[in-house]
């Protein structure tokens, strides 16, 4: 449905999962698009390299992601690797409250999760661009080598912005 226009898309992707539900079939789809499986399927395979990765259905692969991959994979996430010790995770010269198990770590946050200007865990970056997407806009940020992306209500005003996340807001991933 790639070469669909957006609307026509949705519309076909509804009417799709219609047909699935009413006529009670089992359907295999293969797709790249992420939010197109999300959209139409009741149970999601990703897979990497012939691999699978993860199983389950849309919301649990989306919200739970098991590995990096799929994290990164379905959907956008910041990605997050460090060192847990005593509750906090040192995650270059930035300590973030994280209860987890003492030792190496690796854990996301989704752009929606990242609070401009709050949160129990903050950083501050310099805005490299802002997307106005209609809904939202989409910032991306530089921060301590990283490029963090946030979704937010407001076009930043500034070279720079301060985000956060709550401990809460994270999934730990292989």
């Amino acid at each position: 449905m790639s070469a669909l226009d957006a609307r026509l898309r949705e519309r076909l992707r509804r009417e799709v999962r219609d047909i699935q539900q009413t006529l009670g079939v089992t359907t295999v789809y293969v797709t790249h698009d992420q939010a197109e499986a999300l959209a139409v399927s009741d149970r999601v395979a990703v897979m990497s390299e012939g691999r699978v990765e993860q199983v389950g259905t849309p919301e649990q692969v989306y919200r739970e992601p098991a590995t990096r991959f799929v994290a990164e994979f379905v959907g956008e996430n910041n990605v997050f690797a460090g060192t847990v010790r005593d509750g906090t995770v040192d995650v270059g010269p930035t300590s973030f409250e994280l209860p987890a198990a003492d030792g190496p770590i690796t854990f996301c946050v989704r752009p929606e999760a990242m609070q401009v200007g709050g949160g129990t865990n903050t950083v501050t970056g310099r805005v490299e661009y802002a997307e106005f997407l209609g809904d939202a806009v989409r910032v991306g940020l530089a921060w301590n080598g990283h490029e963090l992306t946030v979704r937010t209500d407001t076009v930043p005003d500034g070279d720079e912005l301060t985000v956060g996340f709550d401990p809460d807001d994270t999934v730990v991933v292989e």
